[in-house]
């Protein structure tokens, strides 16, 4: 999509519904543009209760990112009555039966929560390499010549104790064990 969307707007169409005011306004053009991005019906999606088979065709880059998108379906476009979810992992693409509303959900629950993942995920891998290298010890054991030390970042508590936590998961590697084997 190419506007971000707040994800405390996932409720859109029933803000567009029920709404007051600039909110109901304003949710009534995320949904009016949602549905010409989509080339859906904007009348079928704000009266529509009949269930209409629809495509999630989101690319995702991986096979966790493939279980955060079929969670999102689950959740948002799912129900009790309804549960039928086609999975094609070759055409990338989720295909199921709901209500025009909550299609509309769905896709903007996948764009906003997928875009989130990405960026923890990064995070995460960028932590990871870090708290690998801190756990073995791996960094240099000698000083740095002082006239090549850059300038030091300022502290970032929150970064180190994610580094630590995932640190102290690790297994202990030893390579003084490895060569004897």
């Amino acid at each position: 999509m190419s506007q971000q969307i707040d994800p405390k707007l996932l409720k859109v169409v029933a803000l567009a519904k029920d709404g007051i005011g600039g909110e109901k306004t304003t949710a009534l053009k995320i949904v009016k543009r949602i549905c010409a991005e989509k080339n859906l019906d904007f009348d079928d999606v704000m009266n529509g209760t009949e269930i209409v088979e629809y495509v999630l065709d989101v690319p995702y880059r991986s096979a966790a990112e493939q279980t955060v998108l079929r969670q999102i379906v689950v959740h948002f476009a799912l129900t009790q009555d309804n549960q039928e979810l086609f999975d094609s992992p070759k055409h990338k693409m989720f295909m199921y039966k709901t209500t025009p509303a909550k299609h509309i959900e769905t896709l903007n629950a996948a764009a906003v929560y997928l875009r989130a993942f990405r960026a923890e995920r990064k995070k995460f891998l960028n932590d990871l390499t870090d708290a690998y290298i801190h756990k073995h010890s791996l960094y240099p054991q000698f000083e740095v010549d002082a006239k090549k030390k850059t300038p030091k970042e300022p502290l970032d508590l929150d970064k180190i104790r994610r580094q630590l936590s995932l640190a102290s998961n690790m297994d202990d590697v030893n390579v003084r064990k490895q060569i004897g084997k």
